[in-house]
Parts: structure tokens; C-alpha cells; sequence
């Protein structure tokens, strides 16, 4: 073993170096430095298996010490001796991964009972090592064999526990049914970098929690379910469970370190200490707090372990009845631009979870199939907000996979019709409009919101499939239907100019007599 001692005192060195027993503890070489500048020089040089050093020094404290060796790669065991006993201190140390504190004046024996623990941690891990060097097979059949005892019965599939128990006793892991124990569940949200193995990322984790709560006579079970998440059961040897305040600062601790050493966001989702064989019961509660994550904020999350009603918040008719409008009048893109300000206003309300983005999915399916019916599209080709698995219990869904849903619709849509059947849709739309309020002055700015499309794209759609503008479509088609009022009915005529939008009846005379050459009352005389 290499230790390297950072001190800015002199003396100080010189009595660690002769006043531990540094052949006792199988030490055979000793570097020592005053500064931080002078350990990166050994550091760079040699390979160091302990660093054993000060915080407070010139220019550049222990602390930034052991940052810049983590940020190099640097992994080896590292312990602080201070006489600064700042709570601060001590919390980034065990952030950047130190081993242990000590306070100054410090016993020979306490650095030698540290140290000789830092010595098994060590020999720990080059067995752990050497164990995955056998090869990452061996290492996910591990995986494997945990995940197929476990699994099924922590969500609810098979029910037999005493069987379960035998194989955990088997493996030395002295769980029983009133055992108490914590459960969290790992989610990498996602990669900061090239995506790591599941071998890769779980081992680490595995490792990460094993050096936080083995001092503690804890120990971890763990498996991965799917190459996100990470299933962690957490249980003391001596069935004497740290409380949840100590547990909740052990994976405030866990987190920090988790997120310097893997390239990635993540997120905790953990209950307080229950019984083992209530788990079964108590994983619906954590499940239902990762599914309400729907902006996949990372950080750690506590759930309740009691139900709790969720509010639905429904999608108003109106915002579906203009989605379905949209879709069947080539307006696919904006129906997605509408459907997610929707969604992103009620996520700012503080209204938005995993049941009100469910039943939002279902609805704009629903609207999505209506309009492919009504384009005489083939419905079956819809993409669907569903897993293909039936075997999946439930369905993951996030703002970001909803997005991406809404995408899969537009394109759907986009590439189902061509550039005529657009224009064909979007003109019949616009025509049956038109039909339905001849009453009205119908301005082509109001016929645009009305149908949800641009005044410029109707006038141009108009002069390229009518061949006139949109102003002369209007009169012609309510000069038309006056004339088949005036011809097949004794309504008066002041009445059909009211019921074609008119209120003047001299205008109304002028506009009928230049569009069909005669005014009404002589094309009531000559039918009579």
C-alpha cells in the first residue's frame, strides 16, 4: 500500500510519519507534501492507494485537493485531518467521496483504526473488481437471478413469501417477513453523455450505496428492471434500521456523489422504513409518485403511505372539438402547437399528472380518429399512446413522451394526405362554413379563426382553386341562395335579403342585379 500525507506543518508530518505503525498496517511507502501543488506532482507520478490530508492550506485547500484528483479520475481512499470542525467541510468531503473526517488532535490509533479500515475498503473493492473482470455475463446473470426472485413479488405478481425468504438466507441476507427495511427506486432521466451498460451504471450505483450505509451494519440487495431504472433494497444485519432523517441525509449524500460520477440525471423514489412483507402493498405508492414526475425533474422523491386522491383534469370540449378541426383540415401542426401550450399552461397551474395526461392522450386519440374517418384515412394506421406489450402493467408517460406522441399524429396526418387533398380538405371546410352562416357579414379574417387557418392562405386557396377571390365567392354563393329563396318560396323579399346578410334592401337590389343581371323583384314577376 502507497499512502501520500498533505500538510502544510512540517511537524505535523513528521510525527505522522514516525509515530504510526505504518509496517503494522502493511504500508510500505510513505509520500508526504505542504502543499496542494506538491501532492499533484506525486499524484501525477505515482500511484497512490490513500490520501491522508489537511483541509486548511496556502493558496489551495485539501478539499479542492481531492475535486481536482476526481475530476482527473483519480478513485483512490481518501481521509481528512483537520482541526476545523465546519460542518460544511465535512459534507463536501463526503460529496467528493472521502472515506472518513477526522478531528484534530487526533490519537495514533484512531488515524491507525481508520486507516486500517480504509485498507479493507480497498481490498474490498479490487475483490469486487475482480469479480466483474471475470466478465460482464457473470455479472448480469447475477442480475438476472436477483431480479427473478424479487420482481414478481414486490409488484404483486406471485405471492409466495416463505419461499422467497429461504433463497434471500441462502444468499446471507438475514431478511424476514417483519423485517424492517427501506425501498427506493432509480431512475436515470437521462444522459449527459454516450449512455453507460446497464452493467456499467448499476455496478456503480451498487458500489455507491454499499460505501454510504455499510459502516452502519446496512447492507443493499439491488437489481436493474430495464436498462433506466434501478430497484434498491436497503436492510441492517442487526435489524436495527437508521431512522428516516439519517436515511434521508445518507441519500441526500448518495445522490451528489451519484450524479459527479455517472454522466446523467436521475431521479430517487423511496418510502419511509416499512415492513418486508408489506412491500408488495407499498410499491403502487411509489410507483404512482415516479409516474406523476411528468417533466422528469431529477431530485429525490418521498412518497406517502396512505392513498390519496388525484385530481383529473379533463381537456374542455371546445379546445377537443377545434384539435379535431385542425386535423381534418390539414392543420395537424398547429393542433400539436394548441395541444401542448394546453398541456404546458395546466404543468405551470400545478394541475398536470400522470391521470390528467392519460385521459389528454386518450382524447386527442380519439380526436385523431375522428378526423382520419372524416379524410376517409385508414383509422388502423393511427400511431397509438399504448405499449405493443400487453405484459407492461402501466404506461410510462411523461410530457416529453406526450410530445413525441402528438409528433407521431401530426406526421401521421402530414404524410396520409398530399398537397391537393389538403387544399380539396381545407376548401370543403371553408365552403361548409360559408354555407351555414350566409346571415352573417363574413369577413375573411372571420371565416380564418373560425376554420383555424391564415386570411392570406384563403385568399390565396380561393384564387387558385375558384379561380376568384374569397370576397366574390361570398356574394356569388348568397346571390345563389336568395334566388333559389326567391324563386321556390313567398317569403318577402326583404326577408330573404335579411337571411343572406343584408340589411339594407336597396344595397342588397344593387348587389343581386350586377350578379345576376335582373333585380329580385323581377325574378319574382317572371317566375310567377
Amino acid at each position: 500500500m502507497v499512502i501520500l500525507l498533505v500538510d502544510d506543518q512540517a511537524t505535523v508530518l513528521s510525527s505522522l510519519k514516525s509515530g504510526i505503525n505504518w509496517t503494522a498496517l502493511s504500508i510500505h511507502t510513505i509520500y508526504t507534501a505542504q502543499n496542494a501543488l506538491e501532492a499533484k506532482e506525486i499524484i501525477l507520478s505515482h500511484n497512490i492507494d490513500i490520501l491522508l490530508s489537511d483541509i486548511e492550506m496556502p493558496k489551495e485547500n485539501g478539499l479542492s485537493l481531492l475535486r481536482w484528483c476526481r475530476q482527473q479520475g483519480y478513485t483512490f481512499e481518501c481521509i481528512f485531518l483537520t482541526s476545523h470542525a465546519d460542518f460544511f467541510y465535512a459534507q463536501e468531503a463526503i460529496q467528493l467521496g472521502s472515506f472518513d473526517y477526522l478531528l484534530q488532535p487526533a490519537r495514533y490509533e484512531d488515524i491507525e483504526r481508520v486507516i486500517q479500515k480504509t485498507i479493507l475498503r480497498i481490498q474490498e473493492k479490487k475483490q469486487n473488481k475482480s469479480w466483474l473482470n471475470l466478465g460482464k455475463a457473470a455479472f448480469s446473470q447475477r442480475n438476472s437471478f436477483i431480479k427473478s426472485l424479487l420482481h414478481d413479488w414486490l409488484f404483486g405478481k406471485q405471492n409466495n413469501i416463505s419461499t422467497l425468504l429461504t433463497s434471500l438466507n441462502e444468499m446471507d441476507v438475514p431478511i424476514q417477513e417483519d423485517s424492517d427495511v427501506y425501498l427506493l427506486i432509480l431512475q436515470i432521466q437521462s444522459w449527459h453523455s454516450f449512455p453507460l451498460s446497464s452493467d456499467e451504471w448499476s455496478q456503480t450505483v451498487e458500489e455507491i450505496f454499499n460505501d454510504f450505509f455499510s459502516n452502519y451494519e446496512h447492507a443493499t440487495i439491488s437489481y436493474y428492471p430495464d436498462s433506466s431504472s434501478m430497484i434498491v433494497l436497503i436492510y441492517n444485519r442487526q435489524d436495527q434500521l437508521i431512522n428516516f432523517d439519517s436515511y434521508q441525509s445518507k441519500l441526500n449524500m448518495i445522490y451528489s456523489r451519484l450524479i459527479r460520477q455517472i454522466p446523467c440525471s436521475c431521479s430517487f423514489y423511496t418510502i419511509p422504513a416499512t415492513k418486508f412483507c408489506q412491500l408488495p402493498a407499498i410499491v403502487p405508492y411509489i410507483e404512482r409518485e415516479q409516474q406523476n414526475n411528468i417533466s422528469q425533474t431529477s431530485g429525490i422523491f418521498i412518497s406517502e403511505t396512505q392513498s390519496t386522491s388525484q385530481i383529473i383534469t379533463y381537456c374542455p370540449s371546445e379546445l377537443l372539438s377545434r384539435i379535431e378541426i385542425l386535423l381534418t383540415g390539414h392543420q395537424a401542426s398547429k393542433a400539436e402547437r394548441e395541444a401542448l401550450f394546453y398541456l404546458q399552461s395546466l404543468n405551470f397551474e400545478g394541475k398536470l399528472n400522470y391521470d390528467t395526461l392519460l385521459a389528454f392522450c386518450k382524447d386527442y386519440h380519439h380526436c385523431a380518429y375522428n378526423a382520419a374517418r372524416t379524410l376517409n384515412l385508414f383509422t388502423h394506421s393511427i400511431p397509438s399512446f399504448e405499449p405493443d406489450n400487453s405484459d407492461v402493467k402501466t404506461i410510462v408517460i411523461t410530457l416529453d413522451f406526450v410530445a413525441s406522441y402528438l409528433k407521431k399524429i401530426t406526421d401521421f396526418f402530414n404524410f396520409s394526405m398530399s398537397e391537393t387533398e389538403a387544399s380539396n380538405s381545407s376548401l370543403k371546410t371553408i365552403e361548409q362554413y360559408i354555407e351555414q352562416n350566409l346571415d352573417k357579414p363574413l369577413l375573411c379574417s372571420e371565416i380564418a379563426k373560425a376554420v383555424y387557418l391564415s386570411p392570406d392562405y384563403i385568399s390565396r386557396l380561393f384564387h387558385k382553386e375558384k379561380g376568384m377571390p374569397l370576397k366574390e365567392y361570398i356574394t356569388l354563393t348568397k346571390m345563389n341562395a336568395a334566388r333559389n329563396m326567391i324563386i321556390t318560396t313567398t317569403l318577402p323579399i326583404s326577408l330573404i335579403a335579411s337571411k343572406v346578410g343584408y340589411d339594407n334592401f336597396s344595397h342588397f337590389s344593387k348587389v343581386y342585379k350586377k350578379v345576376m343581371g335582373t333585380t329580385p323583384s323581377s325574378e319574382r314577376n317572371s317566375e310567377e
